[in-house]
């Protein structure tokens, strides 16, 4: 008898999952329908939502604030590009290595400056997150990469290290030689 009612439960889960699957299917088919849907479902049932509504900010107020202030702070970010590019341009330059090849370098902060046009990356966190948009590059355009000398080399069974030459063993006895005559110079006559 447990195990038909095991067998009910799962249908029954299987069964509603599938309904929440087909309606968020529709839901998202069919947008404008589900707005106007919910604007009249609001305008009859306007006490109970704004009740409804109260109560999430009451239990989640804190969290909404943080939020109100990361938007503040990433639409501040966002216009600083739009009002003064030049200084935003600067704080990125600034930011990322002169020591970098003029092309990575190009490429880099441009990318970080899109970033912070999209409200991606806050001016505040440019110099923290280079080397994430660093790696970033590094690893779209694959130029710069780390070999292994474990690893095999295309098209033989050589490995990289096996291609490197042993260097030859120091022996102490060659500098034990008679220097009172001075230099040595075998392509010069004295």
């Amino acid at each position: 008898m447990a195990r038909d009612q095991e067998k009910v439960k799962a249908c029954r889960l299987r069964t509603k999952a599938a309904a929440a699957a087909r309606n968020k299917a529709y839901h998202l088919a069919h947008p404008e329908e589900m707005r106007a849907r919910a604007k009249r479902y609001r305008a009859a049932h306007l006490d109970e939502v704004r009740l409804r509504e109260r109560n999430y900010y009451a239990a989640n107020r804190t969290h909404i604030l943080q939020r109100e202030v990361q938007y503040r702070i990433r639409l501040k970010s966002m216009h600083a590009v739009r009002h003064d590019p030049d200084t935003v341009y600067r704080v990125v330059s600034r930011a990322v290595s002169s020591a970098l090849p003029r092309f990575i370098r190009d490429d880099v902060i441009s990318s970080m400056l899109l970033a912070v046009l999209e409200g991606e990356l806050l001016l505040g966190n440019v110099a923290a997150r280079v080397k994430d948009y660093l790696g970033r590059y590094n690893r779209q355009y694959d130029s710069f990469r780390t070999l292994s000398l474990d690893a095999p080399m295309a098209g033989t069974d050589l490995r990289r290290i096996d291609m490197l030459e042993a260097p030859a063993a120091y022996d102490g006895e060659d500098d034990e030689e008679d220097d009172s005559a001075g230099p040595s110079f075998p392509n010069v006559r004295h």
